[in-house]
């Protein structure tokens, strides 16, 4: 008979996987934010953060801010989204051919509406290489030609997650059935996340 142990409100370290009593774990421990050192920033007023930090803790008090799309997906624009409704004016930098290209189109449609009536500026084929005091320094991806977006108070940088893993060693060495699952194995969408898990509990 299977049985089902949920428990909330607790981190489980390596030294808690033997006195678990698990014959087989899940591991969906998600992943984190790829961390982005952008040149220039040790010398500069412009804070650099994730777009969960902005997200989780909202950046109030910046006017101005830049979003370094780098990843794509949602969560990049999640984050500006959240600026704007701060009173935020923001320019979302992308190295893709246009903002979000890999969003579906009948979910791209109304995010342009929200973002352009925000005054939102867009800046594809383009990439962040530096931080000069409170400019972002940009460089067309093609061209080579250098701007800037001067005045910004805070960058966004978005360059993907990294799987958090770090339970697998010590379950592989207790001897347990281990199945990985959702951005814990790598950083994939929701959906696909959800549907790992649920042929996991099938198999199990």
């Amino acid at each position: 008979k299977l049985q089902v142990r949920i428990e909330l409100g607790r981190t489980i370290s390596n030294d808690d996987i033997a006195g678990l009593g698990a014959d087989s774990i899940v591991l969906a421990t998600g992943a984190e934010p790829l961390a982005v050192e952008v040149p220039g920033a040790a010398g500069s007023d412009v804070e650099v953060l994730s777009p969960h930090e902005v997200v989780r803790d909202g950046r109030p008090e910046a006017r101005v801010a830049g979003v370094w799309d780098h990843a794509g997906g949602v969560i990049g624009l999640g984050a500006a989204e959240a600026l704007i409704e701060a009173g935020c004016r923001v320019h979302v930098v992308t190295p893709a051919f246009a903002v979000a290209e890999d969003i579906d189109v009948v979910l791209r449609v109304p995010l342009y509406h929200r973002l352009m009536e925000a005054g939102t500026g867009f800046l594809p084929n383009t990439e962040v290489t530096s931080l000069d005091g409170r400019d972002v320094v940009l460089q067309n991806v093609y061209s080579g030609e250098e701007s800037r977006i001067e005045g910004v108070d805070l960058l966004i940088a978005w360059h993907g997650n990294r799987a958090v893993d770090g339970l697998r060693q010590a379950i592989e060495a207790a001897g347990m059935e281990l199945h990985v699952v959702g951005d814990s194995l790598a950083p994939r969408l929701a959906d696909i996340a959800i549907a790992e898990g649920a042929l996991a509990a099938r198999r199990i």
